[in-house]
């Protein structure tokens, strides 16, 4: 493959994955089924009775079956709202979805089902370094096995 057509055939694919992502940004919030932060502040008991899906930072997980979690909002502030009927266990500072219903004017979910997506503040950047650290060791393979080659823009498989 001649080198002007290797790097038309790179130029079709970046373009066709920045359009992709362009679509993507532009119809996220309108096919999303559940409510944002910013449409509970603004109406909050618009969804009372409504089974939905939130996701918030953990504020204060209280003795028993409940927990505070706060939905950060586009303009920089929050809405809080308290999760009952959960069993998760989480610090504060941690990450959480839940899936239920949401009562009393949008301040209080009861929840059907939660899931811990960071157990405390820590976890976020945990995985962060291990996903860092993973991308370099599968980086460093390949260039063990195979050498680039920049003048033909290709790979090619290395000598011994």
């Amino acid at each position: 493959m001649h080198r002007r057509h290797r790097l038309l055939a790179i130029g079709v694919v970046l373009l066709a994955t920045g359009g992709l992502c362009v679509h993507y940004g532009a119809v996220y919030e309108a096919n999303w089924p559940n409510p944002t932060a910013d449409e509970l502040a603004e109406e909050p008991g618009a969804y009372d009775g409504e089974r939905v899906l939130l996701i918030g930072e953990v504020t204060a997980d209280e003795p028993g079956d409940s927990l505070e979690m706060e939905l950060e909002t586009s303009p920089g502030g929050t809405v809080d709202v308290d999760v009952e009927d959960t069993q998760a266990d989480v610090e504060p500072g941690g990450v959480v979805q839940v899936y239920g219903t949401l009562e009393e004017g949008g301040t209080v979910q009861r929840a059907d089902r939660t899931v811990v997506v960071n157990d405390g503040p820590a976890e976020g950047l945990y995985k962060l370094v291990v996903s860092a650290l993973a991308g370099v060791a599968t980086a460093g393979v390949f260039l063990y096995y195979w050498r680039i080659d920049p003048r033909e823009l290709a790979f090619e498989v290395r000598n011994g």
